[in-house]
């Protein structure tokens, strides 16, 4: 196992556009954009893979966004995006060096974005020549069952589909339904499945929080994943050495909390 997790889950911001009621950034402190920038040259000697830009909305800051994607570049490590798709315009994607440009698809964005929206924006990301994605959340059986739908609309436009559920409250899709996304997840070369429902459908055999992934939230502190508690915080950027040292010296990862939460069969 290397010393290091691969990909990092960056938040640097917790300020949004939405008030999603979901939404799990709750940190009221935020470090400077000057902190993630120095942050990057730790991550380049870590050997760290990829960063996963989340939020927040990322799009709110694209100059910061170019900047810190340049830099990320430079030491060879690869930056994705997601982003809840209201803020994205020709001029935040020009000299934008990503690798992706994931959207944020559910109930209560889709109160804000119409298909028709995402198709354009998604259009617009291509023509950038950026590689795209869709994060479909499922709150519930409706929205499982309307992802055909979704994927008949977008598909054209769409590189890959990750698909989540919601980890802080019981799972709220059926076994059924979850066995069909089995199906799909194993057929297609395009969805791809977050750990906790891939070890509710016996996919994947242990999470990889801690292991191959770790998360930083806006305030500097540091966990295992985006939704699990904190084992450290940074003061500075170096000390995420010393903390993720630690943390893999407790091999405490391989099991994720969110599993077999069931609501209903």
């Amino acid at each position: 196992m290397s010393k290091y997790p691969r990909v990092v889950s960056l938040h640097f911001t917790n300020r949004c556009n939405l008030s999603c009621p979901f939404c799990y950034v709750n940190t009221i402190e935020v470090k400077p954009t000057i902190f993630w920038l120095k942050l990057v040259h730790i991550l380049g000697d870590m050997g760290i893979e990829q960063v996963a830009i989340g939020g927040g909305e990322p799009f709110l800051f694209p100059a910061f966004l170019k900047d810190f994607c340049k830099l990320c570049a430079a030491y060879g490590i690869v930056t994705s995006i997601t982003s809840n798709a209201t803020l994205i315009i020709p001029e935040s994607l020009e000299k934008l060096e990503t690798a992706m440009i994931s959207l944020s698809i559910d109930e209560h964005k889709l109160q804000h974005n119409s298909l028709e929206h995402y198709m354009k924006t998604l259009r617009m990301i291509s023509s950038y020549g950026i590689e795209t994605g869709i994060n479909y959340l499922i709150t519930s059986n409706k929205y499982f069952k309307e992802l055909s739908t979704i994927m008949e609309h977008l598909d054209e436009y769409v590189d890959n589909y990750h698909i989540l559920q919601l980890k802080q409250v019981p799972n709220p899709v059926s076994v059924k339904l979850l066995q069909l996304l089995k199906v799909f997840a194993i057929k297609s070369k395009k969805i791809y499945v977050d750990d906790s429902i891939a070890l509710d459908i016996n996919i994947r055999e242990k999470c990889r929080h801690g292991s191959e992934l770790i998360s930083i939230h806006p305030d500097g502190s540091v966990s295992p994943c985006s939704f699990s508690s904190p084992i450290g915080k940074l003061e500075k950027p170096s000390d995420l050495v010393n903390i993720v040292e630690k943390y893999y010296s407790m091999n405490g990862y391989n099991k994720c909390p969110y599993v077999n939460r069931r609501k209903c069969d």
